[in-house]
């Protein structure tokens, strides 16, 4: 064998083998959440028609968090499920967030907690979104 040949199959080889680790990290990075299991306060909301999952959510929320309950036991609780908060300036009286979200393929699935709270730190308004889309 030639050296042009030679060549031409050791860079062959390394574009294959660079295109298979680029296709399973890929692969990797869009099933890794798909095991992620949803939260107990999302549990049997996917599959439901929209407007059905959301009332369901919001109602779940309302429950478990009334308006006039501790503002730091909702953050904990969210955050014992795995939402993440992201504060708006984090003053009394602004609207609070927290996000989860589990992504891959075939679907994502997301929700969102707002709320605001007093300078007690007693939830004054509560909202949620909650939604997922597949291919």
């Amino acid at each position: 064998m030639n050296t042009t040949v030679r060549r031409f199959a050791f860079v062959a080889l390394l574009l294959m083998v660079a295109g298979i680790s680029v296709l399973g990290t890929l692969f990797w990075a869009w099933t890794r959440d798909m095991a992620k299991p949803d939260p107990p306060i999302l549990s049997d909301l996917a599959g439901r028609g929209s407007s059905e999952q959301n009332v369901s959510y919001q109602h779940r929320l309302r429950q478990r968090f009334p308006i006039g309950s501790a503002e730091a036991d909702l953050a904990d609780g969210l955050r014992r499920e795995g939402f993440v908060q992201i504060d708006w300036g984090g003053a009394t009286g602004t609207l609070h967030q927290a996000e989860w979200k589990r992504e891959g393929l075939p679907c994502a699935t997301g929700a969102q907690v707002r709320w605001t709270a007093d300078d007690r730190g007693r939830i004054t308004g509560i909202d949620g979104l909650y939604g997922y889309a597949c291919l």
